[in-house]
């Protein structure tokens, strides 16, 4: 009872930030018009052409891992292992939401390597598309494999870990999270810009990005939502 009633605790708490940071989503495309809702669009509502050319599952799977998995981890790290398993089950696994075909001309594949049937290559998998376009199936794929990183406990908070080490511009090993602070809006600001090259925030985004911060209850938290937040508007998928 008392781990379903934790569950239930953290569902409501991550439901709470998602509404919190609506209108952070829609601002990370700039300072338009809120859309539907009180608070402007939710993370699957953020206007953008459904038929854009989105990253395939390879790309998806590197930026997620390059966002979550330290360098300084080794292959046989048991936290990477889970983390990467996360990303892989959601995404770098799903052939025919985030597209990506195999490569055919290499032929002795790993047991593990999605695109083996015991070593050898998955020949209907050569023909999968290169690339997809966007659906809500792939958007609440892509969110559950975030979900599964960033949930607390999940392969010892590596994945948060190596986010604020990233934000902070530190190594990963220096972060501590039982005495770690809220993030800083420069530390919001490099999270954004690792997701998104090249562009920088608006004040109004980061203004609402740390609203979010600030409503949190602990300082982990406020580096959890805040995370969420940026991840789930999905443009990140956009090469």
């Amino acid at each position: 009872m008392r781990s379903t009633s934790f569950k239930l605790i953290q569902f409501i708490l991550l439901a709470a930030s998602l509404c919190a940071c609506q209108a952070t989503v829609s601002g990370l495309g700039g300072d338009e018009e809120p859309g539907p809702g009180p608070e402007g669009p939710g993370p699957t509502d953020v206007p953008f052409d459904a038929s854009a050319r989105m990253g395939d599952r390879a790309y998806v799977t590197s930026v997620l891992t390059g966002l979550f998995v330290p360098d300084s981890a080794s292959s046989g790290d048991a936290d990477r292992i889970a983390v990467e398993a996360a990303v892989n089950a959601n995404v770098g696994s799903q052939f025919i939401d985030f597209g990506g075909a195999c490569d055919q001309l290499l032929v002795d594949r790993a047991a593990t390597d999605p695109c083996s049937i015991s070593g050898r290559i998955n020949e209907g998998l050569t023909r999968v598309p290169g690339f997809v376009s966007n659906t809500s199936v792939r958007s609440a794929l892509a969110l559950r494999a975030i979900y599964a990183a960033l949930n607390p406990g999940t392969a010892n908070n590596m994945a948060l870990k190596n986010v604020i080490a990233l934000s902070r511009g530190v190594t990963y090993a220096s972060v501590v999270l039982a005495s770690v602070a809220r993030p800083q809006r420069f530390e919001l600001s490099n999270l954004f810009q690792r997701l998104y090259p090249g562009q920088t925030p608006s004040e109004g985004t980061l203004d609402k990005l740390e609203a979010l911060s600030t409503s949190a209850s602990t300082a982990v938290d406020a580096w959890r939502f805040t995370a969420i937040a940026v991840l789930s508007s999905l443009l990140w998928q956009i090469p």
